[in-house]
């Protein structure tokens, strides 16, 4: 199980491939990332994040990275 660093890792790398899914694609995407091992506050923050509403530093200074 990757750590909240890890997978906010993985998050950076996926993020461009992510918002030019297609529809049907990109709910199957959001169901697997919400069924990851974190809190729902955290997963919604990083979603925010993948869709550009806050930026990177936000998220490493909320998550105190």
């Amino acid at each position: 199980m990757p750590t909240l660093k890890e997978y906010l890792g993985i998050i950076c790398i996926e993020r461009d491939f992510v918002v030019k899914l297609s529809s049907k694609n990109l709910k199957k995407y959001k169901t697997n990332f919400y069924s990851q091992p974190f809190k729902i506050w955290q997963l919604d923050l990083l979603w925010e994040y993948i869709w550009g509403d806050i930026s990177f530093e936000e998220i490493k200074n909320i998550f105190k990275l």
